[in-house]
């Protein structure tokens, strides 16, 4: 989810992560012009993609992220905002992808690190969901609070996911 500081335009970061192919077309103060308009339908989708999801339209959220990222390839959130959409859909594998994606793009990104680690346990990819849950640690995130936050329990997350965390993850997400 992103929060109201996420959403507000951030004119020179919003240029740069621009396709330079949508620019291609239009030379000198077009191109600027091209990419200023680019970079607010951009954020137009992902904050509309952003509410569906808080909403729990996952579909509507995916496709207004999915124009979100087809307008700035390089839209670290909208990737990883579409991986949590992904996630509450039930579509792991995909989840997966995009927080994989916004980790190649942002690799100080903790909270991609922990979304992907969640999605690994509900997987029983027990090596990758366990780096991934160490290295959020290790980048200083506190993965119990956050893992609480959409959690009671341990016991609470094997009930609704059907499956029984190794004893070093449960132990990694206990208070």
């Amino acid at each position: 989810m992103s929060t109201t500081a996420d959403r507000e335009f951030d004119y020179q970061t919003d240029m740069n992560e621009i396709s330079l192919d949508s620019v291609k077309i239009y030379p000198g103060i077009e191109a600027r012009e091209k990419r200023r308009e680019i970079a607010i339908r951009a954020l137009i989708c992902f904050n509309r993609g952003s509410d569906y999801q808080i909403a729990g339209a996952y579909n509507r959220a995916i496709e207004d992220l999915n124009k979100a990222i087809d307008l700035k390839p390089k839209y670290v959130q909208a990737y990883f905002n579409r991986g949590s959409a992904y996630r509450g859909k039930g579509v792991y594998d995909r989840a997966i992808a995009d927080y994989s994606k916004a980790i190649e793009l942002n690799p100080d990104y903790a909270l991609a690190y922990f979304n992907r680690g969640l999605c690994g346990q509900i997987l029983q990819n027990w090596r990758s969901a366990r780096s991934d849950l160490t290295f959020a640690r290790q980048m200083g995130m506190n993965i119990i609070v956050a893992f609480h936050k959409n959690y009671e329990s341990v016991a609470a997350f094997e009930r609704r996911h059907g499956v029984q965390l190794p004893k070093d993850i449960a132990s990694m997400l206990t208070p």
